[in-house]
């Protein structure tokens, strides 16, 4: 197994060709969102509670998934 270090981990991340998703905050509604953005840049906005990320031309809708409970099994089986 191989293991990198924090620095090796920060230079994948500032080389890759996909974003990350970056976690920035809550805003109260969508007309709220910042014009000013990064690629990857999500906030949630709180009215629809819905995530909201950037992807370069346009705010991505996207839903939040809350599991209040869940057996191992059950949460196993989303990822098969």
């Amino acid at each position: 197994m191989t293991f990198l270090t924090s620095a090796e981990i920060d230079a994948k991340i500032a080389t890759a060709t996909t974003a990350a998703v970056v976690y920035k905050g809550s805003v109260p509604t969508y007309d709220e969102l910042p014009s000013d953005a990064g690629i990857g840049h999500m906030y949630n906005v709180t009215d629809s509670d819905y995530n909201y990320i950037w992807n370069g031309t346009e705010w991505d809708p996207s839903a939040m998934l809350k599991i209040e409970t869940a057996t191992e099994a059950q949460i196993a089986s989303l990822f098969d």
